[in-house]
């Protein structure tokens, strides 16, 4: 499966599950936005994806705050 050319937006990519569907996705061809509470978590995932020669954009946010959710998503989209 390719995915070149997409673009997917991981929340709780920081760590476990999240960072590992970011990985997947980024090593199928995907430019991926990590998000998480945890600017540390998300720079490493970053690094990680950058690493593999993919490209990759860290954001932080509250999933549980909509208006960071919302500014979060327009950061994603705007990428």
């Amino acid at each position: 499966m390719t995915l070149t050319g997409m673009h997917a937006l991981v929340t709780g990519g920081g760590r476990g599950l999240g960072r590992a569907s970011a990985l997947a996705l980024a090593r199928a061809g995907a430019s991926v936005s990590v998000l998480a509470r945890s600017a540390d978590e998300v720079a490493e995932t970053v690094w990680l994806i950058e690493e593999s020669g993919q490209t990759a954009q860290g954001l932080t946010a509250d999933v549980r705050e909509s208006s960071q959710l919302e500014a979060a998503v327009a950061q994603a989209r705007a990428r």
